[in-house]
């Protein structure tokens, strides 16, 4: 188990945990979950069977300080599929979603600037579409990241 507590120098902006045991069992947990939203909810929408089985990959608790920005990026392969769950937000109220934007640049062009509130996620195709954040504006936001990779993947998982 590869575990990554405190800040690295390629990522001064977030302190990381990496595969920490309780993340791991709940990202096994959500992995069912969501194959059988997929299978009961998404099956019209779907052009390949792969879909229906999605591999875990790995996951990660991150803590952002405030300041903190993403610059525009897409993921690697070991993120194919993304799940972004909001654990907390300095100062956010129940019931808000949290002023710092995931902007999603869609294929169509557009950009949306996705936001949630604390114990809801966001799940999008992080390999394949750019994203970005601005500076956040509040003390600090910590978010669990787990990811999925088609069954195909043939490469590393972490």
């Amino acid at each position: 188990m590869q575990r990554t507590i405190g800040r690295g120098s390629a990522e001064p902006h977030r302190t990381l945990l990496r595969d920490e045991p309780g993340a791991n069992e709940l990202h096994r947990y959500i992995s069912g979950a969501l194959e059988e939203f997929i299978f009961k909810e998404m099956r019209w929408a779907m052009r390949s069977p792969s879909f229906l089985r999605l591999k875990p990959s790995y996951c990660i608790v991150a803590t952002f300080p405030r300041g903190a920005s993403l610059p525009k990026h897409v993921d690697r392969p070991q993120c194919a599929f993304t799940l972004s769950v909001l654990v907390d937000y300095d100062g956010l109220a129940d019931g808000d979603d949290a002023p710092w934007p995931l902007e999603l640049d869609l294929a169509d062009g557009t950009t949306h600037a996705a936001t949630w509130g604390a114990g809801d996620g966001l799940l999008y195709r992080g390999a394949d579409l750019p994203h970005a954040r601005g500076p956040l504006p509040t003390a600090s936001a910590t978010y669990l990241f787990f990811h999925w990779v088609l069954p195909s993947h043939k490469g590393r998982l972490r």
